[in-house]
């Protein structure tokens, strides 16, 4: 009979939509957005608007901020790398490619077997089309079109920090 309870009990938990807490090593998700306003100094010096962003990706959790990015308005059929354009976050910002807070980004597939000459590691072909990011070093990296050979649009970060996530939580 105890056993028939135990059985009744944990299929009731499973039945019930309760989904573990373990978070996704293989998925980050931006948690919060936070804007830092323009400041301007005694001097008349001016520092622009900061976008920092928190994310989590297993049990890490990342303070990044805005660093730059590049869209395209490349059409089919044109020449690959045609009609980018490049911003920065203090010149000419394009927070437009940033998902919303919420959104689950898959982590990149990196390519183990041809690093680049610098030791990195490229991004591989992706096992499917949706967006992607990876961590290389202190830079966080979105790519929207992993696997385009014409739309090289992409979103970096800095990492500003890293720490373990409160297992409380």
């Amino acid at each position: 009979m105890k056993q028939v309870l135990i059985f009744v009990a944990l299929f009731a938990v499973g039945c019930s939509g309760v989904k573990p807490s373990t978070p996704s090593k293989d998925v980050f998700v931006i948690t919060a957005h936070t804007i830092i306003p323009p400041k301007s100094d005694q001097f008349g010096g001016y520092a622009p608007q900061e976008d920092h962003y928190t994310l989590t990706v297993g049990n890490d959790v990342l303070q990044v901020k805005y660093s730059q990015s590049q869209t395209s308005t490349a059409k089919p059929g044109d020449a690959p790398g045609t009609e980018l354009h490049f911003h920065e976050a203090d010149h000419d910002p394009d927070l437009s490619q940033v998902p919303e807070v919420g959104t689950p980004i898959l982590k990149c597939i990196l390519d183990t077997k041809n690093p680049l000459h610098d030791g990195s590691l490229a991004i591989a072909v992706q096992p499917t089309d949706a967006p992607c990011m990876d961590q290389n070093g202190d830079t966080l990296h979105y790519t929207l079109h992993p696997n385009s050979s014409v739309d090289f649009s992409y979103v970096n970060f800095d990492v500003i920090s890293e720490r373990a996530r409160d297992p409380s939580r």
